[in-house]
């Protein structure tokens, strides 16, 4: 979509639907304004929540308590993580963000993107509020928060004078339990769609498949063309990318190093060209293949690399409608990890930053304000320079 034509429609959701919100809801007692958001209560979800929290309050407890462990680990690494990218950008004027903001139809697809929000915000927000009637806290309400048209969260209204007088652990379980449960939904998609969906509808390809190659490089020459399935390259088995990418490295070609390709047309011998860097390479330009389940665990993120060309649907399967599905799901994991994982940043009001201020009160409450605001801040300019660092590097360079 153009971005000019995105931004129009987004400023006319915007406008206009404050408006008419204005119209449909002056005067109503469920509708704060707060600015130019709208804050809509609601108690229809209430019963459902009590429901729920009610079925197994154990295991709700038990949830959320291995949640805290889990969350304050990964709200470390993040941090981490985080100080390490704004150091490489710092030191890196070319490097790309280390974050972005998920805005649908601008920065992710539009219907998988709002699919993915709404599933988010669902999961996170009851249960907040599913955590919190476990631990006998009453809910006053649900609702959401609207931009004009454009929803921006869901949220669930706890008592805060109970949930402020309870024991530290019940207030940690109720702030881990909507992040944990994020990470929990996008692990959970992840495992279906690695070991039944795609496993089900396609048979992904044993072996590199080139999609292009190089003009004028050695595989070029050699005759290997687009389409090709490498299955060999010297001594190794080649079954997935990882496999090629890591016999390439070891390789190390320099300029005038024999290497020869096993493919399904054939073998081909080739001679190692030379880059401008002294370098020498062979020229598969663009290629795909089966990718290690492992690596999307690691960075679900890689989720996006799956090649349809690589991963043939089966007879029988419709290829658009299960590659439609196969992004949705895509987008699922994405949004739910990557946004489960910022909540935990120790950056209030976010959850990790509302879990940290209740240990501090806990156990150094003569200046839990003050570190509270301390992190906080610095935490906001670590997150800044991985966000809008580079481009504000490319300003100077």
């Amino acid at each position: 979509m153009n971005l000019y034509l995105a931004v129009a429609i987004v400023l006319g959701l915007i406008s206009g639907g404050i408006v008419i919100l204005h119209k449909l809801v002056t005067g109503r007692r469920h509708i704060r304004w707060l600015g130019p958001i709208a804050m809509i209560r609601t108690h229809k979800g209430v019963h459902f929540i009590d429901r729920t929290a009610s079925l197994c309050p154990r295991f709700w407890r038990a949830f959320a308590t291995f949640g805290i462990f889990a969350t304050f680990f990964l709200m470390a690494l993040l941090v981490y993580t985080l100080i390490m990218n704004a150091r490489y950008i710092v030191q890196t004027p070319t490097a790309s963000p280390g974050a972005v903001m998920l805005i649908p139809g601008i920065t992710i697809p539009l219907v998988s993107g709002i699919i993915g929000l709404v599933i988010l915000l669902v999961s996170h927000e009851f249960s907040h509020g599913i955590i919190a009637r476990a631990e006998k806290i009453r809910v006053k309400s649900v609702g959401t928060l609207m931009l004009g048209l454009i929803p921006l969260g869901a949220f669930v209204e706890p008592d805060e004078k109970q949930l402020k007088k309870a024991r530290t652990i019940t207030q940690l379980r109720v702030f881990a339990a909507g992040s944990f449960m994020n990470i929990v939904v996008a692990l959970l998609v992840l495992v279906v769609t690695l070991f039944l969906i795609i496993p089900s509808f396609t048979t992904p390809v044993n072996g590199l498949l080139i999609k292009t190659v190089e003009p004028g490089s050695p595989v070029e020459a050699s005759g290997i063309e687009a389409g090709y399935l490498v299955t060999r390259m010297n001594d190794a088995n080649i079954y997935t990318v990882v496999d090629f990418l890591r016999e390439i490295d070891q390789a190390d070609l320099k300029p005038g190093d024999k290497v020869s390709l096993y493919t399904d047309h054939g073998e081909y011998m080739l001679e190692a060209a030379a880059r401008e860097d002294g370098s020498g390479f062979i020229g598969i330009q663009t290629a795909c293949g089966t990718i290690p389940k492992g690596i999307f665990f690691a960075a679900p993120l890689a989720l996006r690399s799956v090649d349809p060309a690589c991963y043939p649907v089966n007879a029988g399967v419709n290829p658009s409608m299960f590659w439609f599905i196969f992004g949705v799901l895509v987008w699922v994991v994405i949004i739910n990890y990557g946004v489960g994982l910022f909540n935990l940043l120790p950056l209030k009001p976010l959850d990790g930053g509302l879990m940290m201020e209740s240990v501090s009160k806990k156990y150094i409450p003569k200046v839990s304000s003050r570190l509270v605001l301390g992190v906080t801040l610095f935490t906001l300019f670590v997150l800044l320079i991985n966000v809008v660092g580079p481009y504000f590097w490319r300003l100077f360079v």
